[in-house]
């Protein structure tokens, strides 16, 4: 949850708008959010560093898309997945990317942005985040939670976390 979202401010007299198209952001009131983490918001209010001074009205969240069209170029996973692997442009081993379609790992776009450049030479769309495991497809422009994703997440899970 806390991946995927960000504060933002809403004044009491707002009408709450809730934007039901997947993969964008979905607002969600304090009782909402309340509702959702079975009562315990405070661990929300600490990763955003809020104190009841400063806390917004409304968290938003996305929403990924249940379906992509580029789901059918996704390969299977060769020999397992290696979430320490550095880039192969810059070796850089911070926020990297592993593309679903050649199993080439690069850095995100706060580093050298190396996988964005490789969608768009490559053509390949979907690559999963070392740092979070979510899928981004580049063409879709939004997250994707598929069950074609799941062996590609369950190795990076594994790589990450051991289990």
């Amino acid at each position: 949850f806390a991946n995927y979202c960000m504060a933002a401010e809403r004044s009491e007299e707002e009408e709450m708008t809730v934007d039901s198209e997947p993969g964008a952001l979905v607002g969600m009131s304090e009782a909402e959010l309340s509702n959702l983490t079975g009562g315990n918001i405070s661990s929300v209010k600490n990763f955003f560093n809020l104190s009841e001074g400063n806390a917004p009205n409304q968290v938003f969240a996305v929403q990924p898309l249940s379906d992509c069209p580029h789901l059918c170029n996704v390969k299977d996973v060769p020999n397992g997945i290696d979430i320490k692997a550095a880039c192969e442009s810059c070796s850089v081993t911070g926020e990297n990317w592993i593309c679903l379609e050649c199993y080439r790992v690069y850095c995100g776009r706060y580093h050298g942005k190396h996988m964005i450049e490789h969608g768009h030479i490559a053509g390949h769309n979907l690559v999963l985040s070392f740092a979070d495991l979510s899928v981004w497809c580049y063409t879709c422009n939004a997250y994707i939670h598929n069950e074609k994703l799941s062996d590609a997440k369950r190795a990076a899970h594994y790589s990450k976390f051991g289990s």
